[in-house]
């Protein structure tokens, strides 16, 4: 049985993501903006999950997700 999640992922693949990489390839400076972003929200979430380790917002984060989880799981079967 192959459950159908309404999308072809090889159009989704060839229209948005090679798109998306040709347009980096074009603007390097675009490139560089993106990568900086990315270490940013990395460092400010390695900070936030190393000051709330052990902590009960801990618990609490480990609540939200996996009530996200189970979310995501009941919308798929």
């Amino acid at each position: 049985m192959v459950i159908n999640l309404g999308m072809n992922w090889e159009n989704f693949y060839k229209d948005n993501i090679m798109s998306y990489i040709k347009s980096l390839q074009a603007n390097p400076l675009e490139l560089i903006t993106l990568l900086l972003d990315l270490a940013i929200v990395i460092f400010l979430l390695y900070c936030f999950l190393k000051m709330v380790k052990g902590s009960r917002a801990w618990q609490l984060i480990k609540g939200i997700a996996l009530l996200i989880i189970a979310t995501w799981i009941s919308r798929i079967i």
